[in-house]
């Protein structure tokens, strides 16, 4: 008999019984502490321990998997993927994975026990089994469940529809994807109808409201976030996009006042633009509020092309002269230059102090709303019409004559304001098709969701909107194969079918004489001039024009200004807008991040914000009235005539 030697322990605890070769050579109790007392071979108990050593290995490598999952839950984990041994990346996530348990069964739980390093659950009902038991991964932030009890067994009483555990922040993860586009308005109500419909929550406006708030922090950031990264922003701009001009004015407590940036493709582009540019602001309506000022112009094309942006607290003398003076800095002062805006005074004191040497225009359409708020005749409005738009100082005369007849004081009101201000055939300088702001009022309506964001979410939706513009138009222009823009192009065809229609009688190897119904118009082709005057306002050919340059058989577009040319299309989108990227990427050097903005000093007044302007009475109304007696369109059940019903206070009942 040859002595074994002992085993280790870990062979004691692993197996009850070793089968060799189909025979019994041992038994381990795993109670014992050492190894066996005799064997009959020595080469045997080699062979044990071998296969003893290799099944020890592998529980090992088992257990080491077990401890190791592949995947870390996140608080979006349902509870199938739950189980005893998940681990979680952090102790919030499995806060509110049972949160969404809890609000996905309809039942509430209570917190045992919560620390850095356990937590610990139970259901609200103490007879029920529901529990959940969780403990740090020693070194990380990792929650590893140790017990779960997934059923219940609490009564259906206890179920509520009025969760405590769906809190604001927990309801607007439901809601973010729907806050993501600015187009789309969240309010309370859709978000308390979306809880009842998808999860039978049934939760207050309130705890609504703050979960949209919440959920458009986490997305946009908070409004003072957003002005404490504004010069970071402002930094990144100026080197993502060269040639970028941005000024930013403070107080000396570091408040914001003002603000004004001009992308450098914007710059660039604007040498190619006719030389008018609109001016207005529109109200922001985000917690600070305050203006947005934006200048436009129109590219060759005829389309708007956005010039520059600024944000001050309200328009007034001091804001307009700021904004002009950054203008000037940015885009300077160019010949014939002319600015279009409505009647308010800060932006005529602005441009008179800081562009003497240019022309202010004002919008012909703001001038006619003011006549009808003075109950000014339609006949003499039309009228005025007339007189701002004709071409010639004579047809003006006439016009102004008439108004002059009809209604005295309309046209004292009228020439209170000088008539170069507002006439296209008194003004010193070329509007061209520009007589009023709706450029810059339809750049309003795009910018429609973005006023109600934060600042530099504002600033964003600007950009990509620009960013898309100058990428359209610019491929636009290079597939297009006309030697001038789409839209001159119709103008002249839509031209072309009355000018073949005219006699022409040519003068000279220039001049023409043009016949149209009785009338005569000289044509010079070489001053590119003619009687009508439209030829030299629009610097476009017009129709005497074009029957002259037929008359020639020479190119039509060789007459068109510079201006509606395909290259010069092509050049006021040839750069291109590039946005300022995540701020996790930002390299921004250490003064600029140390500056920090505070936001306005601003007292947000009671009530709810006005998001809509107020309709003049002198608009046309978009609400179409419906009879509730003949359901006819027009008038009101009060007012109805065509009832058989009479109502006490109807026309019909008071005739009769």
């Amino acid at each position: 008999m040859v002595e074994a030697q002992p085993l280790n322990e870990e062979v004691h605890q692993t197996f009850d019984s070793i089968q060799v070769e189909g025979q019994s050579i041992i038994e381990i109790d795993n109670e014992q502490a050492l190894g066996i007392q005799v064997l009959e071979s020595a080469p045997v108990i080699e062979v044990v321990a071998d296969k003893t050593c290799t099944q020890i290995t592998k529980r090992r490598s088992n257990l080491k998997q077990k401890e190791s999952p592949t995947t870390i839950l996140r608080e979006n984990a349902s509870l199938d993927q739950i189980k005893v041994g998940s681990v979680f990346d952090k102790k919030k996530s499995i806060i509110n994975c049972f949160s969404n348990v809890a609000i996905k069964g309809h039942f509430e739980f209570k917190v045992v026990r919560s620390s850095s390093t356990r937590y610990s659950l139970t259901c609200n009902d103490d007879r029920c089994r529901w529990c959940v038991r969780a403990f740090r991964i020693k070194d990380s932030t990792l929650f590893k469940i140790v017990k779960l009890e997934k059923k219940h067994d609490c009564s259906v009483n206890t179920r509520k529809a009025d969760q405590r555990h769906a809190t604001s922040k927990l309801i607007s993860g439901y809601i973010i994807d729907n806050l993501r586009d600015p187009r789309f308005e969240v309010t309370p109500a859709f978000v308390m109808a979306e809880m009842q419909k998808l999860h039978g929550l049934d939760i207050g406006y309130h705890k609504a409201w703050r979960a949209i708030q919440h959920a458009s922090a986490l997305i946009r950031g908070s409004p003072e976030e957003n002005y404490e990264l504004l010069c970071s922003y402002l930094y990144m701009m100026t080197s993502k996009n060269p040639g970028t001009y941005t000024n930013i004015k403070i107080d000396d407590n570091n408040r914001f006042l003002y603000m004004f940036y001009a992308y450098g493709s914007s710059i660039a582009g604007w040498n190619h633009c006719r030389p008018v540019i609109a001016i207005d602001a529109t109200f922001l309506k985000s917690k600070y509020r305050g203006v947005l000022m934006i200048s436009v112009s129109k590219d060759a094309n005829n389309q708007i092309f956005p010039l520059a942006f600024g944000i001050a607290e309200s328009e007034n003398n001091n804001s307009y002269e700021w904004y002009f003076s950054q203008l000037r800095n940015a885009i300077g002062s160019r010949e014939n230059l002319i600015f279009l805006s409505d009647r308010h005074q800060a932006i005529a004191n602005g441009i008179v102090k800081v562009y003497p040497e240019s022309h202010h225009g004002i919008c012909i359409y703001h001038l006619e709303q003011n006549l009808k708020r003075r109950k000014v005749k339609s006949e003499v409005i039309k009228l005025f019409q007339s007189a701002a738009r004709v071409y010639k100082r004579k047809e003006f005369d006439i016009y102004m004559s008439d108004i002059a007849n009809v209604d005295k004081k309309t046209y004292d009101y009228l020439m209170e304001e000088p008539p170069e201000r507002w006439a296209r055939s008194c003004s010193p300088q070329r509007r061209y098709d520009m007589l009023t702001t709706n450029i810059v009022e339809s750049m309003n309506s795009v910018l429609l969701e973005a006023r109600e964001l934060p600042i530099l979410r504002m600033m964003d939706f600007i950009q990509v909107k620009l960013q898309h513009w100058f990428y359209e138009r610019r491929n636009k222009a290079e597939g297009t194969f006309y030697d001038v823009s789409c839209w001159v192009e119709e103008e002249l065809k839509n031209r072309i079918d009355l000018a073949f229609t005219l006699n022409v009688f040519p003068v000279d190897s220039w001049r023409s004489r043009v016949e149209e119904e009785g009338i005569t118009f000289l044509v010079d082709l070489n001053k590119r001039t003619c009687d009508c005057f439209q030829f030299q306002l629009d610097e476009l050919p017009c129709i005497h024009a074009i029957a002259a340059i037929e008359k020639r058989n020479i190119k039509k577009s060789d007459f068109c200004s510079h201006w509606y040319l395909k290259e010069s299309w092509l050049k006021t989108y040839e750069r291109q807008i590039h946005p300022v990227g995540h701020t996790d990427s930002w390299i921004v050097p250490e003064s600029v991040k140390s500056q920090i903005v505070k936001p306005p000093d601003f007292k947000v007044p009671p009530g709810r914000r006005q998001k809509k302007r107020h309709i003049p009475a002198t608009e046309p109304s978009k609400i179409k009235f419906k009879c509730g007696r003949c359901r006819r369109i027009g008038h009101n059940r009060t007012t109805c005539i065509y009832s058989p019903a009479l109502h006490p206070f109807s026309r019909k009942h008071r005739e009769e």
